[in-house]
């Protein structure tokens, strides 16, 4: 049978029809081998991944346990650097308290003299106490700013403000009160307050300055000696305490104890930069060479894998554009690209079963002309 003969024959659709069905299963065979070729990719990604991530952890984790063995060791030395600072500045207090003590003595006994002797002046002139009292010099008898400030302060108080406070008292009693005008008598009872507490103001002037005139006069003079007497021992001690001379006070011992634990601190600190220096060039590296050798040859076989696929898909790749040109260039020339297709050429072959075509020609004529066969 010539090759134009067999063209036209049912035979020539059946191996048509063949060709499609292993083209279709190279096609499919070759989508299944591009699936697990991405998919073996993400777990080499993933894998590799998971590589570096474990090779970070344990870098960070191995540092911080060298960071905490040495940050352990420095609080301990803060602690008892600390705890040996505490002593000292005690003993020094201590020192430094006596030494003011000492050298304020006689000043305080001045002070202790001058008590005694304000306690007997206003005994013997039989004057009430509160004439030595400071509220007193301060109301009465002022002397200096602070005093004179005292005074004005003690007076605004005493004058205006308890009379103001019994003035708003009465007028929110009787804000709510029908027929009475609460603003008269809060103002009345705000008169009659400051009338008496002047009235006591006096009874007390009269009683205290104006009757012992001249045992005031040499109260106050005591007092202002006492005032002196207390800054100079304030200024002594500030000096004291401003000192920056501590060899008196004998805190050597405190302080070897103190250099030594800084030089420990700083020997800490040395050994601490060493180690994570030798870490960081050395033990790195050794944990990275540790978890490649281990997981690595896992990622190795998977890429071996993954080229052998690739490899695969090449070649199938290749069979399947061999198949698609020889059904190109042996059936679809002759049917036509249109009709060259499964469903199709089983319709083909239908038309030739079924007696209504002799030939291809004849059953294409029908496909593409359905009314021709009637």
């Amino acid at each position: 049978m010539s090759d134009k003969s067999y063209k036209e024959t049912k035979a020539f659709l059946e191996n048509a029809q063949a060709e499609l069905q292993k083209l279709e299963q190279t096609e499919d065979n070759l989508d299944a081998l591009r699936t697990q070729n991405k998919k073996l990719g993400r777990n080499i990604t993933s894998e590799e991944k998971s590589i570096a991530d474990e090779i970070a952890q344990t870098i960070k984790k191995r540092r911080m346990e060298i960071t905490d063995s040495f940050d352990d060791r420095l609080d301990d030395n803060r602690s008892r650097k600390k705890n040996v600072s505490n002593k000292r500045d005690k003993k020094k207090n201590q020192r430094m308290n006596a030494r003011i003590q000492d050298e304020t003595q006689g000043t305080r006994d001045k002070i202790k003299e001058l008590n005694k002797e304000m306690k007997a002046l206003i005994k013997r002139d039989k004057a009430p106490s509160f004439l030595s009292s400071k509220m007193f010099f301060s109301l009465f008898m002022p002397r200096g700013i602070g005093e004179t400030v005292t005074m004005l302060v003690g007076l605004l108080i005493y004058f205006i403000g308890i009379p103001s406070v019994f003035m708003l008292l009465v007028k929110n009693i009787l804000k709510n009160k029908e027929g009475v005008n609460s603003g008269f008598w809060g103002g009345f009872v705000f008169v009659i307050v400051l009338i008496l507490l002047a009235f006591i103001y006096y009874a007390i002037y009269n009683a205290t300055k104006r009757r012992h005139a001249d045992t005031a006069k040499q109260a106050r003079n005591i007092y202002d000696q006492i005032k002196s007497n207390k800054r100079q021992i304030k200024d002594i001690s500030k000096s004291i305490s401003n000192d920056k001379d501590e060899s008196m006070y004998k805190l050597d011992a405190y302080d070897e104890k103190l250099a030594n634990l800084d030089a420990e601190a700083e020997s800490i600190n040395e050994e601490k930069k060493e180690k994570l220096r030798v870490f960081e060039e050395k033990d790195t590296q050794e944990i990275t060479d540790e978890i490649h050798n281990r997981r690595q040859p896992a990622v190795e076989n998977m890429k071996l894998q993954k080229q052998n696929l690739e490899a695969q898909i090449r070649d199938t790749e290749k069979v399947c554009a061999e198949q698609s040109s020889r059904i190109s260039n042996e059936y679809a020339s002759v049917i036509g690209e249109d009709l060259c297709k499964k469903d199709k050429i089983a319709d083909l072959i239908s038309f030739i079963e079924e007696g209504r075509a002799a030939t291809v020609s004849e059953a294409i004529a029908i496909y593409r002309n359905p009314k021709s066969s009637k």
